[in-house]
């Protein structure tokens, strides 16, 4: 039985349209060619990373599973011709990896549920999906405006130190299948 509410599905459809995507947890890092997606003439940047999260719940025997893993939308991402640079690279790298460290406290937070109920079940993820969605979203603007998209070197250096070292602390909530055990 899966259970997704109306909100819980619109993420996972949101972020599941594109069949190339790179899953964060199975790679090593981005290239250039991975970017597929039409450059945005009007946009004043060079380069633009697609990356979000799927979101499935279903129920198996005892547990609740949560499949719950990070994305990067080949077909959504673009670098314009002549603009990518190793330093640039780098940047949207950071962008794919801060998706992915919001991703990270989602499932920790469900995994700090223990035991759950399928009665509040959805409320409750609702609450955690939007709390760390937006909060991914906030760091992403910080992100680009402290470190003004890659120029401020020494801004992108110590984002990619910052985001490294929270990145490990969450090293345990790496694997996108989480299960939980269902009240009885």
């Amino acid at each position: 039985m899966k259970i997704i509410s109306p909100l819980l599905l619109l993420f996972f459809f949101a972020f599941s349209s594109s069949s190339e995507k790179i899953r964060h947890d199975q790679h090593q890092a981005l290239t250039w060619e991975d970017f597929k997606g039409r450059p945005d003439r009007s946009s004043p940047y060079y380069a633009s990373t697609a990356s979000g999260y799927e979101f499935e719940m279903e129920v198996k025997k005892d547990s609740l599973v949560i499949f719950l893993p990070c994305y990067f939308e080949k077909k959504d991402s673009w670098v314009k011709k002549g603009e990518g640079t190793p330093e640039l690279l780098a940047h949207e790298q950071l962008h794919f990896d801060i998706t992915e460290l919001h991703v990270r406290k989602m499932r920790k937070a469900f995994k700090e549920l223990g035991t759950v109920s399928l009665k509040s079940i959805n409320k409750v993820a609702e609450k955690i999906i939007k709390t760390y969605s937006k909060e991914s979203s906030k760091r992403q603007s910080v992100y680009d405006r402290e470190t003004n998209h890659s120029i401020k070197v020494l801004e992108q250096k110590r984002w990619e130190e910052e985001i490294k070292e929270e990145m490990k602390g969450l090293a345990a909530f790496t694997n996108p299948l989480i299960s939980l055990p269902i009240a009885k």
